[in-house]
């Protein structure tokens, strides 16, 4: 496999993933920040120049990249060179267009629970149904929302 695509939310120490799941043994890791489309240019430029090392391109936060700029290393990932793999990170595999999703393996990363979020769902499902509703109507904002959502899928 010459791509992976690992969904992780952004606190997470990925590159601890990649020693821990040995992905691309023996490769250097060169972390490669990627959002717009000079970004993918430069990208390219650097891996025509060193494709005689073995070398791994982490790519962190995809989902934030503009559209040229994944086109751009849409390209990169569909013909490879031999010494050149790509770790791609996101936080949700959805953002990631279906045509370089199909050419990665996907890994997905979740992070433990936090103990205060295990506790407080333990609290929330031994509530009864109105302290429930409650709990739920308290978190307004969208961050609160989410926030508890996350939580919930993490107990789960």
């Amino acid at each position: 496999m010459h791509a992976y695509l690992i969904i992780a939310k952004k606190d997470i120490p990925i590159e601890e993933e990649i020693q821990k799941r040995h992905i691309f043994n023996g490769f250097k890791l060169l972390e490669f920040p990627v959002q717009k489309i000079d970004d993918a240019r430069s990208l390219n430029a650097f891996i025509r120049l060193s494709a005689s090392e073995k070398t791994a391109i982490l790519i962190k936060n995809f989902q934030d990249a503009t559209e040229e700029c994944v086109n751009a290393i849409l390209k990169n990932i569909e013909e490879p060179q031999a010494n050149i793999g790509f770790i791609i990170q996101a936080t949700s595999e959805n953002s990631i267009l279906p045509t370089i999703r199909s050419r990665c393996q996907i890994i997905h990363v979740s992070s433990a629970p936090n103990k205060d979020g295990v506790s407080e769902m333990q609290n929330f499902f031994e509530m009864n149904l109105s302290d429930k509703a409650e709990t739920l109507f308290k978190n307004k904002k969208r961050e609160e929302a989410v926030t508890f959502s996350e939580k919930m899928i993490e107990y789960l």
